[in-house]
This record gives C-alpha cells, sequence and structure tokens, in this order.
C-alpha cells in the first residue's frame, strides 16, 4: 500500500512535496504531516529557488531514484511555494510497485 502522501488519480499517482532548496545535499526524506494532517514527503535540494531550477531539481531527484524519465513527472501545483504536488503519469499498477518497493526498502 502507497503511503499517505501518494494519491491514484486517473492520469497516475499525485505526489503531494514539501521541497527545501538551498540545502547541502540533495535527498529523498521522510514523510511529515503539517498542521492540518496533510502529509508529504520531504525532499532537499541544493540548488536555489529561482527560475524553477528547485522544481526541475526535485523532479531530477525523483526519477533517478525510481528509475523513471524525467518526463513522465510534472508540477501540478506550488511552482513559488515550497508546499507542491507533482503528477506521476503512468499505470497505476506499475507506478505503484515501483513506488511501494521504494518506500519497502526505506523502512
Amino acid at each position: 500500500m502507497l503511503p499517505s502522501c501518494f494519491k491514484i488519480v486517473s492520469a497516475g499517482i499525485e505526489l503531494a512535496v514539501h521541497c527545501t532548496p538551498n540545502a547541502r545535499q540533495e535527498r529523498i526524506g521522510d514523510i511529515v504531516a503539517d498542521a492540518d494532517g496533510n502529509y508529504a514527503l520531504k525532499i532537499a535540494v541544493t540548488v536555489p529557488p529561482e527560475d524553477g531550477k528547485a522544481n526541475k531539481a526535485v523532479i531530477a531527484l525523483l526519477s533517478k531514484n525510481w528509475k523513471l524519465p524525467k518526463t513522465s513527472i510534472s508540477l501540478l501545483r506550488g511552482d513559488t511555494s515550497r508546499h507542491k504536488k507533482l503528477l506521476i503519469a503512468g499505470s497505476h499498477d506499475k507506478l505503484s510497485k515501483i513506488l511501494e518497493l521504494w518506500y519497502d526498502k526505506r523502512s
């Protein structure tokens, strides 16, 4: 079963992200909850939040870790915010397996 920051939608899987730009190193962190009880995957990237560089770095980091093409991950909301919503396009079954395996290795 996918963690709560992932949501299956008709086009693939939506992912809630909390991005930290200007970090010392790039990493995919833990799943965190905000004050409203919404969950997001914490991601740190080393680039500054200017001209979409941090957004591109988030997509590159996720595509590398999940071995997905960068073109399959797109930004839905949060272009200038730390709180972002991404769409991972593709087959629910295939994506769910990839993400569940990745998550199980982390746990």
